[in-house]
């Protein structure tokens, strides 16, 4: 019977499971709970739809559910406004990610706001109106003391114009982006605080659509650190891009398992040194890339050297694509563990 089977067999079944059924199979008896209650099992626990309403979002977290709780999502279909009670609540859960989107939060302080965002190990906050004060509160722990690894600020979606953190004092900004290993940025601009010292520990970069990347020779310097580096709908220059790929191509110790660069114009660089650079890394993302027929020839020959590192390409958008030769497309992607295309990427017949 079920209740026979060792603990580590039932763990696997539960994590299968969604929450709500993962909150029934606590009822079913002492043994199922006492393996349902593995912490790891409710990593992606959210809150009931009822939470919406502030009545009900303060009854959940009285009960003992909530103290399962690992990661959070903050979004906007509350129909209350959060304050400093709530983010207390939420301080003494001890979250290791949480999301905070675009919902309103004047009436919580930016101190509280500041200790709640350090307290978690991993943290995504989207574009909202007055967020100066919280923001520079929030670095300002940070560089004293903070829990952070991972900070992502994603104002392109959500605001109308960039987030620039010219107002954050650029001492402070430094020392707190020291402290993180993973960074990703949706239209935000740094300002003069950001330089080599901010990125040394760093092992993932993220940039979508930050319009002004300049410090190519700060890049440079991390790349041996980085296992992932991604630039999406980023403007890189001519120059840029060839700057980039040369450092890719003379680092001899790469630790990177990722690349993105989806939406950037790679026409100029050499079909050899794309080749070469493409060839190093696991996972490569060229999403609606620009890209000649001589060069994405020239990175499927690659792929199906003996030595090439890369495992999965993404070819999402790449309208040349019906224009690949059809059986150097086959041999190369049979090499390949997975290849994703669509979007306006469209296949011959043949192909």
């Amino acid at each position: 019977s079920f209740e026979t089977l060792p603990g580590e067999i039932l763990r696997s079944i539960f994590k299968q499971l969604e929450s709500k059924d993962l909150r029934n199979v606590l009822l079913v008896s002492k043994y199922w709970k006492s393996v349902a209650d593995e912490p790891a099992l409710w990593t992606d626990f959210e809150l009931p739809s009822k939470c919406e309403k502030e009545i009900n979002f303060e009854k959940f977290f009285q009960g003992s559910l909530s103290s399962k709780l690992q990661k959070l999502s903050l979004h906007r279909n509350l129909n209350f406004r959060l304050n400093n009670q709530h983010f207390k609540i939420l301080l003494d859960l001890q979250l290791s990610s949480l999301t905070i989107g675009r919902i309103d939060l004047s009436d919580v302080s930016p101190e509280m706001f500041a200790k709640v965002v350090n307290n978690c190990k991993e943290c995504c906050i989207e574009g909202n109106a007055d967020m100066d004060d919280k923001l520079r509160s929030m670095f300002e722990q940070m560089e004293t003391g903070t829990k952070l690894k991972s900070l992502t600020l994603e104002w392109n979606e959500w605001y109308e114009s960039e987030l620039y953190l010219g107002f954050i004092d650029s001492s402070t900004l430094r020392n707190a982006l020291s402290k993180l290993e993973s960074l990703w940025l949706g239209d935000v601009r740094l300002g003069a605080g950001f330089n080599k010292s901010c990125v040394l520990k760093m092992k993932s970069l993220y940039f979508w659509e930050c319009h002004e990347f300049s410090d190519m020779d700060l890049l440079a310097a991390v790349l041996v650190n980085l296992t992932s580096l991604r630039f999406c709908r980023t403007y890189l220059d001519e120059t840029q891009v060839r700057y980039l790929m040369d450092a890719l191509d003379k680092s001899s110790k790469l630790k990177m398992k990722l690349l993105d660069l989806s939406e950037i114009d790679l026409q100029t660089v050499p079909k050899k040194l794309l080749a070469r650079v493409i060839s190093k890394i696991e996972n490569v993302m060229l999403y609606d890339t620009d890209i000649e027929v001589a060069q994405l020839e020239e990175i499927l020959r690659a792929i199906m050297e003996e030595t090439t590192s890369i495992r999965f390409l993404d070819l999402d958008g790449i309208q040349i694509l019906n224009k690949i030769d059809l059986h150097l497309l086959a041999m190369a992607v049979n090499k390949l563990e997975s290849f994703s295309f669509g979007g306006t990427a469209k296949l011959t017949v043949n192909q």
